[in-house]
């Protein structure tokens, strides 16, 4: 075991406790397969592998939202998808009714308290 792969082991307990032989093995193998890349190319990945990273999350984070729009529509077609908005509407008002008693009740405060001055 090298300096380095100890380090990233001691680094790996952040993560979690290892608790037996094979979690430790496990992370050692995962350590020296990720140093195996550094040490063959530089440290500076080329601009055509970045832009082709780049290119490759924006497609799936583009599939992802297209997926979870397609969950978002046929849960608002739902029968409990329909209730939700009505809830969520109904709360809304609600919602607004309190804020209209609580403005109104502390104006009636403020002029009852006003009118005992006089």
């Amino acid at each position: 075991m090298t300096a380095i792969e100890l380090r990233e082991l001691s680094r790996a307990s952040l993560l979690g406790t290892l608790t037996c032989k094979e979690d430790v093995l496990f992370m050692l193998h995962q350590i020296r397969e990720a140093l195996k890349p550094a040490e063959q190319q530089s440290n500076q990945p080329s601009i055509a592998h970045m832009n082709m990273l780049a290119e490759k999350i924006r497609n799936e984070a583009l599939l992802k939202l297209e997926e979870l729009e397609l969950k978002a529509a046929q849960r608002r077609e739902s029968a409990r998808g329909r209730f939700d908005a009505a809830c969520e509407r109904f709360m809304m008002v609600l919602d607004r009714a309190q804020s209209f008693i609580t403005r109104l009740s502390y104006k009636l405060d403020r002029r009852s308290v006003g009118s005992r001055s006089t």
